[in-house]
């Protein structure tokens, strides 16, 4: 096969897996917190997924260019060099190569400087087309890429791509590992979502028994599924090893006394481990504070809800982008009272809509939730400017998601935009229980009335999607939205 049999911007790497596709905020996102991630990867094999990774999401977000991006593929090639398995040595060479190729290009720089290296990527890639363990070099691309989709929130496409690869070459615990992180993305309760990971991160330890980060996601799908006798059984195994500055190790042992009940050894745990400056330690700091507050008098919860917005602040300065941390200071700020002019710039944020990761919705929704269900159960009275921006924040995620199911046909999607729906009609029954008692406030009247459209369109369009009936635009939508959205037309009650 000559050079010019094919072009060298479709060889496989970051750049031509579809992830220019993805919003700009989300990578940004990524880049954020995988930076921090990466301090925490030996320096083997399984880092060399993340530096290759890193080095694509350095210069497609503008993040350390230059010197950043170099030293990410450097880093790698050097990984790369020692490398045993000939076939993912080959691999990764050709990824590492083709976004390097990528990168001059796109950076306009001369072509005396980009030729040599686009020859040398077609010559690569010539040899990978015709080598006889192309089916074996093909599993590790699909390994790479489903790296890259995992990081990206695409959890769906990186559990395809992780079997694909298994299927070649079943004894590598990395993707084991990796695939157990995935697994179950599509379905609906937490149960059922852990349970599907725990054969495969049971499998990678099979392989490494040694194999620490995976101890600790095995550990965490326990405590989360409440079997704490077997996750006790591997925190004593986790406790052979030095996980001292591991700050996910840290987090899945408070979580495990946090879930026991014993709140102040899993407050002690982690104040013990905030020298060590990680995102992931004061997001579970803002969260067990919010809990705590939940357990003590009125006269005190203020001051626990105080620390929990303390931390959470600590966690979005790290990592802007964790729409897990942004949900939770909404739930902080709307128990704390505070007035909608000081959250206005965390309301913006709410809306960014294709911030939002799809794998986060469930989340997110629950937590939303759970604020309008605790108004509605009490005599106090909410800022209807908090309350109605995170409605409209919830309309705007039924909207993307049935969007998604619309282009995609996905089966999944429509399990969740359903879910969205029933969860909407709560919340719209709390927002117009307290606006019909202020009936004078004709702009949020009107938003109300505009948000409630957007909601009955995004739900009309996946009952289209799946042809299920023809939907009489006078008449209710599966229950719930009227084509008239007037605060008058609702439903009076969940």
């Amino acid at each position: 096969m000559s050079n010019t049999a094919f072009n060298w911007q479709d060889v496989p790497c970051h750049f031509t897996w579809g992830m220019n596709r993805v919003a700009k905020q989300v990578l940004e996102s990524s880049f954020t917190f995988q930076k921090e991630n990466a301090e925490l990867y030996p320096d083997d094999e399984d880092a060399c997924y993340m530096f290759v990774y890193l080095a694509y999401l350095e210069f497609v977000t503008g993040k350390n260019v230059g010197q950043g991006t170099d030293g990410s593929l450097h880093k790698a090639d050097k990984i790369i060099d020692r490398m045993e398995d000939e076939s993912g040595k080959k691999v990764f060479q050709l990824v590492s190569l083709a976004n390097r190729a990528w990168i001059l290009s796109l950076s306009r720089k001369p072509q005396e400087t980009v030729v040599p290296i686009t020859s040398q990527l077609l010559c690569r890639y010539e040899e990978h087309l015709s080598s006889e363990n192309i089916e074996k070099e093909k599993a590790y691309l699909d390994a790479i890429e489903g790296f890259a989709f995992r990081r990206i929130f695409l959890d769906e496409q990186a559990e395809e791509k992780y079997k694909s690869a298994i299927r070649v070459i079943p004894d590598i615990a990395m993707w084991h590992f990796e695939l157990g992180r995935v697994a179950g993305s599509s379905l609906m309760t937490t149960k059922d979502k852990m349970e599907a990971k725990l054969p495969h991160l049971k499998r990678a330890l099979q392989l490494k028994p040694d194999y620490v980060p995976c101890m600790v996601k095995l550990i965490e799908c326990l405590v989360r599924v409440g079997n704490l006798d077997d996750a006790r059984v591997e925190l004593d195994r986790l406790g052979q090893y030095d996980t001292s500055n591991n700050p996910k190790a840290i987090c899945v042992t408070a979580s495990f006394y946090m879930r026991a009940g014993d709140m102040e050894r899993a407050l002690e745990i982690l104040h013990e481990a905030e020298r060590l400056h990680y995102s992931v330690i004061y997001d579970l700091l803002a969260t067990a504070y919010l809990l705590k507050a939940t357990s003590v008098s009125p006269l005190r919860r203020e001051q626990y809800l105080k620390k929990s917005l303390t931390y959470v602040e600590k966690c979005l300065s790290k990592h802007p982008g964790s729409y897990d941390s942004i949900i939770t200071k909404f739930e902080v700020l709307c128990r704390l009272k505070v007035s909608a002019d000081k959250v206005e710039s965390f309301l913006r944020k709410l809306n960014e809509e294709r911030s939002i990761p799809p794998s986060l919705f469930p989340p997110a929704f629950h937590k939303m939730i759970t604020i309008f269900d605790e108004v509605n159960k009490s005599n106090l009275h909410p800022d209807l400017e908090i309350l109605l921006s995170l409605y409209e924040s919830m309309v705007t995620i039924l909207e993307v998601t049935s969007r998604e199911c619309l282009e995609s046909g996905s089966d999944e999607k429509e399990v969740y935009t359903e879910k969205y729906r029933v969860t909407l009609e709560k919340a719209q029954f709390v927002v117009d229980k307290y606006l019909s008692e202020n009936k004078e406030l004709e702009d949020m009247n009107g938003r109300f009335r505009v948000a409630n459209e957007k909601a009955r369109s995004a739900w009309e369009q996946c009952c289209l999607c799946r042809l299920e009936t023809k939907i009489d635009e006078d008449v209710e939508v599966s229950g719930g939205f009227k084509e008239k959205g007037s605060v008058s037309s609702l439903r009076q009650g969940p």
